[in-house]
């Protein structure tokens, strides 16, 4: 995994986090930034962000959060060479088998990660909110 900041493919002005990845023999290649300070989400209803795939078949982005010490992903299609905005439904974010099981508290998020599953190529991805 390399990771940059890019210019010229960001959603406005500023900079795009590029992640040039290559699954391998797992099958996914991540990013995992724990927060410096908890975030509340809990008025939001959506998690919106910018994403540009290269085009690579295959490809797909899981986006996982810890919420009060719980691990929550879902898992979205990256398909062609266009920008694109993905509106993620929080409702739609499911407790992962490995992890603790609970509910949902989306007023202490301390880690927001995404997960590159397929074949080798770049994403950029920008933009990153929790909105209604």
């Amino acid at each position: 995994m390399a990771l940059s900041l890019d210019s010229r493919h960001a959603d406005g002005e500023g900079h795009a986090l590029r992640a040039a990845h290559d699954p391998g023999t797992p099958g996914y290649s991540g990013i995992v930034r724990t927060l410096p300070t908890a975030q509340d989400w809990g008025g939001a209803r959506n998690l919106r962000l910018w994403a540009r795939p290269d085009g690579t078949e295959g490809r797909s982005l899981t986006v996982q959060f810890v919420a009060a010490g719980l691990y929550w992903e879902k898992e979205v299609s990256l398909t062609g060479t266009d920008n694109v905005t993905v509106n993620v439904p929080l409702a739609d974010f499911t407790n992962l088998p490995w992890a603790t099981k609970g509910l949902l508290d989306l007023t202490h998020i301390t880690q927001l990660s995404f997960y590159f599953n397929g074949q080798a190529g770049t994403t950029w991805i920008d933009s990153i909110t929790a909105t209604d």
